[in-house]
């Protein structure tokens, strides 16, 4: 299984899976210039879902209203340009940041939110607790670990939607029928 694998369906922790990707970035001495060349091609309208495409001007204007916050495990400097795609300014994105030495990454910012367990469930409380998210909190996923916000008994989130539009995980849709009242799927399923 690969690490996106064992990590969206909730067999490898948060943590564990960003500290293995970071390595086998490391590992393959990714460049500064390999990097601007996967988020170019990431911002092609033949790699964005069509959900997502048919959706651009929602994402724009809640861009713009500030009423979206986009939060990824991924790393920032991978999605920069399809998040311009989209007119989502860098301040409404917590992600992670690779370190560089040499134009080459050495590693991750290891103090950022987004590089530690749960980040979702942490980022949204502090939402919640700072008074910055005073209407409905609605988190959009394809993993178990997206699905985190909405469980338990008091989730920072009011509910989950499950993003199946390009993978179907047994594991997600497992938390849907376990937990119907709060998390629903996207796709009806």
């Amino acid at each position: 299984h690969s690490i996106t694998e064992l990590t969206t369906s909730g067999d490898l922790g948060y943590h564990a899976a960003l500290e293995a990707r970071v390595q086998a970035f490391v590992d393959r001495k990714l460049t500064l210039s390999k990097v601007k060349m996967i988020s170019r091609s990431m911002s092609r309208d033949q790699y964005i879902s069509k959900s997502v495409l048919e959706h651009r001007e929602f994402f724009r204007r809640n861009a713009a209203l500030k009423r979206i916050l986009i939060v990824t495990g991924t790393f920032y400097e991978l999605i920069a340009d399809l998040l311009r795609t989209l007119h989502i300014p860098r301040e409404l994105v917590i992600a992670n940041q690779f370190r560089w030495r040499k134009n080459r990454v050495i590693g991750y910012q290891r103090r950022l939110l987004a590089s530690h367990d749960e980040p979702k469930v942490k980022i949204l409380r502090d939402l919640r607790y700072r008074g910055k998210a005073n209407k409905k909190l609605v988190i959009v996923g394809d993993s178990v670990i997206d699905m985190h916000p909405a469980l338990g008994r008091h989730p920072p989130a009011d509910c989950a939607i499950a993003y199946v539009e390009n993978c179907y995980r047994s594991a997600v849709l497992r938390l849907l029928e376990d937990n119907h009242a709060r998390i629903i799927s996207a796709n009806g399923m």
